[in-house]
């Protein structure tokens, strides 16, 4: 019982680490999806929220999900993006958006390489902690 709690713990850490990536993944989506409907079309904010609401790909996806995945200043990045959809004019825009993209691609590479080399070691970790606190215990 104790081994399976701990396991459960590795595990829950390491989905913890992917559902960030994927967080990250759907924002730099929002990022891309906007600028080329900017790009496109001088479409209205309220079509470019529309738009995304509408996309199948951000089904289920809550922006508000960032706050236990990120720290407040890049989560406060993300908002302040998001209001600032049509304050400013197209060019503008489509830079600040490409600057976004490109900050938090970084971000994710560099998240995608902490999972990568460290996910192994949560799980086994957690079944190594029960194991031991099992051995103790008996």
């Amino acid at each position: 019982m104790i081994i399976s709690v701990f396991s459960y713990l590795g595990l829950m850490i390491t989905n913890h680490k992917r559902l960030r990536i994927y967080y990250l993944e759907n924002v730099i989506y929002i990022a891309d999806r906007i600028k080329i409907l900017l790009s496109s079309t001088v479409p209205s904010t309220q079509a470019i929220m529309n738009e995304l609401s509408s996309d199948e790909r951000l089904n289920g996806f809550e922006l508000e999900r960032g706050k236990s995945f990120l720290n407040d200043k890049d989560y406060q990045k993300i908002q302040a993006l998001i209001n600032s959809v049509g304050m400013y004019d197209i060019d503008s825009q489509i830079e600040i958006l490409s600057e976004f993209s490109q900050y938090f691609d970084m971000m994710k590479n560099q998240y995608k390489d902490d999972y990568s080399r460290s996910y192994k070691i949560y799980i086994l970790g957690g079944i190594s902690i029960g194991i031991l606190i099992s051995i103790l215990l008996i």
